[in-house]
């Protein structure tokens, strides 16, 4: 059992998301937590780094690290020390196959699944929070064009973020040849799961989570 906020799309300091942000540390267990930040899926460029520790810092976490994992000279046991060491982590967005094939290259994929079981809170959005998923919908593919991604597999389903879109609403039409239940979030809410409960976070009213399951022929149904 573990615990995830995923996320379908959220800014650093906009009111609209603080309540997902208030459930990623309301999750967590420990006074002051240690907060980890993996930009994997944007190339590791974190300059937006400053304004997720505000974020957090104004939610009471006082400690916090970057897990750049393209940086070759880190070691596994540095990976695995960084990610092992932290209370909350936080995958930010981006391409979501490039953060597969780094992480399944580095080994970051099975420590982050141990870091679940041993009740680190895993989070994120968009990419970051497609990722805790079975499999990923996303626009990563040659030209912008949309594809499937295999993930970690800790949520069932696949996970479509970005949903109140209508260029994301694509999943509509394809996510029946996956075989999975899909799950669709909108931006400014989260998919929540705490030992597996599932539940969800509406950062503002209008916003969404909707489950297209396979025994009812893919239809759209709201569930939070």
């Amino acid at each position: 059992m573990g615990k995830i906020v995923a996320s379908g799309g959220i800014s650093f300091g906009d009111e609209e998301g603080l309540k997902v942000f208030e459930k990623i540390v309301e999750l967590c267990h420990v006074k002051e937590p240690k907060v980890l930040y993996v930009p994997t899926a944007g190339h590791d460029n974190y300059d937006d780094f400053d304004d997720l520790k505000k974020q957090f810092t104004d939610l009471g976490c006082k400690e916090y690290d970057v897990l750049v994992l393209t940086d070759e000279s880190l070691t596994y046991e540095e990976i695995e020390n960084k990610i092992f060491s932290s209370d909350i982590i936080f995958v930010g967005g981006g391409n979501l196959k490039f953060l597969m094939d780094v992480w399944n290259r580095t080994g970051a994929t099975e420590l982050f699944k141990k870091a679940y079981e041993k009740g680190i809170v895993l989070s994120g959005s968009s990419s970051g929070g497609m990722c805790w998923f079975e499999r990923g919908y996303d626009d990563c593919g040659e030209n912008a064009e949309f594809m499937f991604i295999d993930c970690l597999g800790l949520i069932p389903g696949c996970n479509c973020p970005h949903y109140n879109s209508e260029y994301w609403q694509s999943f509509d039409n394809v996510v029946s040849t996956q075989d999975l239940d899909g799950i669709a979030v909108d931006n400014d809410a989260a998919l929540v799961m705490n030992d597996g409960e599932i539940s969800g976070v509406l950062g503002v009213p209008e916003r969404g989570i909707f489950k297209l399951s396979k025994e009812n022929n893919y239809k759209r149904e709201k569930i939070f």
